[in-house]
């Protein structure tokens, strides 16, 4: 698959997953959110939030999680992962 098709179909799953008539499982949320921001920004750059702010502590520990994983990859399971909540 080139780049530019990639990037399209991962594209293509972000408008998909936004217009889901529901709303996934907090796992399910939390994957998707790490495998977005690695595709898009790449390795988590943003410092530590407060332990007591657990949704960002979740977060970030999600994308931290994916740390030296390729854009690529990260579109790719992202792409994926859709796909398989929108068969549902």
């Amino acid at each position: 698959m080139s780049d530019i098709n990639l990037t399209n179909e991962f594209l293509q799953a972000s408008i998909n997953i936004k217009n889901l008539s529901y709303l996934p499982d907090n796992d399910t949320l939390l994957l998707l959110y790490s495998y977005y921001k690695q595709a898009t920004v790449g390795d988590c750059n943003i410092i530590s939030p407060n332990f007591w702010d657990l949704k960002e502590t979740a977060k970030y520990n999600a994308w931290k999680l994916l740390t030296g994983f390729s854009k690529e990859y990260a579109m790719k399971f992202y792409i994926k992962k859709v796909n398989e909540i929108l068969l549902k």
